[in-house]
């Protein structure tokens, strides 16, 4: 193995997207950058895998067959005055994984009675199971609203058959995500992407449904105020009234009056007393402003403004969401290259085993890694790797224990969608909150991808589902993932099938870190014995259970201001074509990204 310099200004252990992102902003000011990663790939609990890596790696985390001893210290690499600390994972984050194969690997052609696209759409569009018939023959009585299978309606074929290793042999085909994250068309992340070119790696497709489900049956959500008002059902009264809402939700300077008398109130309550249809009500609550009943009506009406200031960006009635091309489990690489290109250091297999502290300044001063002694000025690490002797009451870390859910399945749960031409499709990509029975905020959160966005084969969709745990995430997820897909074995009665699925816990941790600083030294050294993380330690957070990233991309904004006050967070990225090797006569590049003469447009 190469050996590596001895001095780099800050060493970032892992490759998470905030210590990537904190990576690359640093190397973008030429600051030596070392990150290191334990694991064979980039992304540690952000990682996007293919299928049978993904299968692998859980098996393993939950065999606990990771390092959690650590070496010994070499005590000729410590100076007088140094303690070496070592630094290994105090947990594994991820926990519960269970995996379940819902088709066999000797299921073969059969000869399925085909039904009509309407049908087999209608029936996908009901949630409760109670909603399906329990026969693969499904029954009209009573249902007005069924499209008949007409004699000239176009044949479509049997449902293809799937074996599990039919499964496994498209696995390199699947780009299956840890922690699946969404874009608002018009977030901080996708801003900051644009403004520091990181964009030129990254493709986005646009999510072409939002939806949640009432009264057991899953209804799109419209994605501009005018398409609030074509809902049917709405009176001229109701209209009027929806004006007002909108109004303050847009607007709240104009409507002063009744915002103050609605700022006290829940948003139930305030619904309540406009009447509005349940269906128009439920899409508001638990799709639009993603909340519920008990939410204030100042933090609902913040909500239902951004959803809405996000449709439209990218055409005229267009979702607010962007699902990531690849997924975002390539976002952690995306960052790491950047810091490479400008001279940060990337080694994967390799992790830091001691931090090597001053008692006199409470700093670390060193790493130590596979029996090397590399001196730095800063070290990023997360949570899940801060000592037990760093901890104290005054660094307080709170868990939250996440549900999650991968499956693989063979049609779109969510109802069909128009195109550009104004022809109905399946759904590409989808994104769904069900509201929760016990009134949890975050609710079950569900988005599902095709091929269209490059994690699948064809004739595959990929579907993730999160909530806060109260059980194990199979105990937790399986009941609605029963609801809305039926086992690929089971009846064929239009609804789509899960051939596969995994579950497992996620714990995330958060650090608080304390603004109290040592006096003198004398101070330091108390404070070392007393437990306080060293002054030059940041600690970043695992995936949390938001729908996007713009809490990642503050906490690495914090990280980086910590370490490098009042210098810019990176700054544009020059493409290869504004790159001037012989600067005789030509502008050079500062900083920012920008010519000495002139500024570059973004492209």
């Amino acid at each position: 193995m190469e050996e590596l310099p001895k001095e780099f200004e800050t060493v970032v252990l892992g490759t998470g997207l905030p210590e990537s992102i904190v990576a690359a902003a640093a190397s973008r000011l030429d600051k030596s950058i070392l990150q290191l990663d334990q694991n064979t790939f980039y992304g540690r609990d952000w990682a996007g895998f293919r299928l049978k890596e993904l299968r692998e790696y859980l098996s393993t985390l939950i065999q606990n067959k990771f390092d959690a001893v650590g070496r010994a210290v070499d005590e000729n690499l410590l100076k007088d005055g140094e303690v070496a600390v070592p630094i290994r994972p105090s947990h594994c984050p991820i926990t519960n994984f269970e995996e379940k194969i819902y088709v066999k690997d000797d299921v073969s052609e059969t000869d399925i009675a085909p039904q009509s696209r309407q049908e087999r759409y209608r029936r996908s569009r009901h949630f409760s199971g109670s909603s399906v018939a329990s026969s693969g023959t499904s029954s009209t009585q009573g249902d007005e609203s069924r499209t008949p299978t007409t004699p000239e309606a176009p044949p479509v074929p049997p449902r293809k058959q799937f074996s599990f290793d039919d499964v496994l042999a498209e696995s390199k085909k699947f780009s299956l995500d840890l922690a699946p994250k969404l874009f608002w068309s018009n977030d901080k992340f996708v801003d900051l992407l644009t403004t520091s070119n990181v964009s030129r790696y990254a493709s986005f497709r646009l999510v072409n449904s939002v939806a949640t489900t009432v009264e057991g049956r899953i209804t799109s959500v419209p994605f501009s105020q005018s398409a609030i008002f074509q809902y049917e059902g709405l009176s001229p009264s109701d209209k009027r009234k929806l004006v007002k809402f909108m109004t303050m939700c847009m607007d709240p300077g104009k409507m002063q009056e009744q915002m103050q008398a609605a700022s006290q109130m829940k948003l139930g309550a305030y619904l309540d007393k406009l009447q509005l249809p349940n269906t128009l009500r439920k899409s508001l609550v638990n799709a639009v402003a993603m909340c519920t009943d008990q939410t204030s009506v100042p933090e609902a009406l913040k909500r239902i403004r951004r959803f809405l200031q996000a449709c439209g960006r990218y055409g005229a009635n267009t979702s607010p969401f962007l699902f990531p091309v690849f997924g975002s489990g390539e976002y952690p690489q995306y960052f790491a290259r950047v810091s490479a290109i400008f001279g940060g250091i990337q080694c994967l297999s390799r992790t830091v085993d001691h931090a090597v502290v001053s008692t006199s300044s409470n700093k670390v001063t060193a790493v130590i890694s596979n029996h090397e002694r590399i001196a730095c000025e800063n070290l990023v690490l997360p949570t899940e790797y801060v000592p037990d002797e760093w901890k104290s009451s005054n660094h307080p870390s709170k868990a939250r224990i996440l549900s999650r859910a991968i499956l693989i399945t063979d049609h779109s749960i969510f109802p069909r969608v128009k195109n550009d031409n104004g022809e109905k499709q399946a759904c590409d990509s989808g994104f769904m909150r069900i509201a929760r029975e016990d009134g949890d905020e975050l609710g079950v959160l569900l988005v599902e991808a095709s091929h269209t966005a490059d994690i699948c084969p064809a004739d595959y969709r990929v579907v993730y589902l999160w909530m806060n745990a109260k059980s194990s995430a199979r105990a937790d997820l399986e009941p609605y993932v029963e609801r809305l897909l039926e086992p690929f074995q089971h009846d064929r009665d239009g609804m789509p099938k899960v051939l596969w699925a995994c579950y497992h816990n996620y714990e995330r941790w958060t650090w608080a870190e304390t603004t109290e600083q040592p006096s003198a030294a004398g101070d330091a050294g108390r404070s070392a014995a007393a437990g306080k993380i060293p002054a030059n330690v940041r600690v970043v957070s695992g995936p949390s259970g938001s729908i996007d990233l713009e809490d990642v991309l503050e906490e690495s904004k914090a990280v980086f201001e910590k370490m490098y006050p009042g210098l810019p967070f990176l700054p544009r990225i020059p493409g290869p074509d504004e790159i001037v090797l012989d600067t005789s006569d030509s502008p050079s590049l500062d900083q920012s990204g920008n010519k000495e003469s002139e500024n570059i447009e973004n492209v």
